[in-house]
């Protein structure tokens, strides 16, 4: 058996839970000699992990970073600092994630990086009244008016677009992970469905699906170890109406009119009271189901859960909290 290539594997976001679940999988990983861990915080010591601090919206340190990468030999280098859920501070969300992307790719460009890994969602797509059953990566992306996270989410996955069709020696990848559950996700969603009461839109029930933490992980791994270019998105099988999330939780629907949600959604979000801000109602309304056949064709990705597995998965692990 051809033993296979060892990688150096540049990591954002460590402390948060998408980059914290990559970092954790690869110091298991006999391929992977060394782990860069780029953030704020510094992670529990490993002797394959090599942290170096950074700050996505206040890159002073660009020399540094750079000869820090070319130094341990990185080629693979994965952005999971994006927040997976919106922010109260517009302000730093927008540094965090259109500017400091922006800085990161500019920094990349300079170094022998050869593979860029995105970690990206498929509400990218939006929630509108017109989408078909199934999104597919060629759908058009859209955010409404009023939801800056997801314009910003947009404008990163352009930017390592652009990068790509500039630098053709870098491979660019994008997964598009729908509603991520398991034993330790954290999301908007996971929030939402924390809540005794969960208030819902009158009259409406959109299709829900979500993706087991674990079939992530996995996706990650084996795209870090085959590169291939484009987006992916990655979902687990079957999906269900919003109402039988809730019933699954053991959680009481509220429904409340649409117009007096989103006047009120906002003012309790900024109280800490709800934990969707009025630009995410429309996920409440509108299905936005993502396809995961390309996937499956080219990065042979067949996940082990299936949205309901995935549903009770996270389910049983936070009963015993509440």
């Amino acid at each position: 058996m051809v033993k296979s290539k060892q990688k150096v594997v540049a990591i954002t976001g460590t402390s948060e839970f998408l980059g914290g679940l990559l970092l954790r999988a690869l110091i298991n990983e006999d391929w992977c000699e060394r782990i860069l861990a780029l953030d704020e915080y510094p992670p529990t010591h490993h002797a394959k992990v090599i942290y170096h601090p950074i700050q996505l919206e206040h890159m002073e340190s660009e020399k540094e970073l750079h000869r820090f990468l070319d130094m341990h030999g990185c080629t693979t280098f994965i952005h999971a600092a994006s927040p997976q859920h919106p922010m109260r501070n517009l302000e730093r969300l927008h540094e965090i994630l259109s500017v400091g992307s922006m800085y990161l790719l500019n920094l990349v460009a300079k170094t022998h990086v050869k593979h860029l890994i995105l970690a990206s969602t498929t509400e990218v797509y939006g929630a509108t009244s017109t989408n078909p059953n199934m999104l597919t990566e060629t759908s058009p992306r859209h955010a409404s008016r009023g939801n800056p996270f997801l314009h910003d989410k947009i404008d990163v996955e352009k930017q390592f677009e652009y990068f790509g069709e500039h630098h053709h020696d870098v491979t660019i990848s994008i997964l598009r992970m729908c509603t991520i559950l398991g034993q330790t996700s954290r999301t908007w969603m996971t929030r939402f469905l924390r809540q005794r009461l969960i208030p819902t839109v009158a009259g409406y029930d959109p299709l829900v699906q979500f993706v087991h933490e674990n079939d992530v992980i996995r996706a990650f791994l084996h795209l870090i170890q085959h590169p291939h270019q484009g987006a992916f998105n990655i979902v687990g099988d079957g999906v269900m109406p919003l109402s039988r999330a809730i019933a699954m939780a053991d959680k009481t629907a509220v429904p409340v009119p649409s117009p007096l949600f989103y006047i009120t959604a906002d003012m309790l979000w900024q109280a800490s009271v709800s934990p969707v801000p009025s630009a995410s109602i429309d996920y409440l309304k509108y299905g936005c189901v993502a396809d995961g056949g390309k996937a499956r064709r080219e990065l042979k990705f067949e996940p082990v859960y299936n949205s309901e597995e995935a549903l009770m998965t996270f389910l049983d692990a936070h009963r015993e909290e509440e």
